[in-house]
């Protein structure tokens, strides 16, 4: 069953609020999640950011860097 968009972004706050305050436990709803460190909570924000992207038909973007040099050093 997929999450509702509200749903999608209520757990978003959630897991940035406790991000921000350096927990690894994150409550919501009658839920609770122990994350094992702060990279794995910010893999599960990438998820939730693209799962909330896909609800609203967003695409994802991707970012593409060039690096150039002319001449000699």
């Amino acid at each position: 069953m997929a999450a509702s968009l509200a749903t999608l972004q209520a757990r978003k706050e959630a897991l940035e609020k406790v991000m921000a305050s350096g927990q690894l436990q994150v409550r919501f709803a009658d839920r609770t999640v122990v994350y094992r460190s702060m990279e794995e909570m910010t893999q599960a924000l990438a998820l939730l950011e693209k799962q909330i992207a896909a609800t609203e038909g967003r695409k994802r973007t991707r970012q593409i860097r060039v690096n150039s040099v002319k001449g000699w050093f």
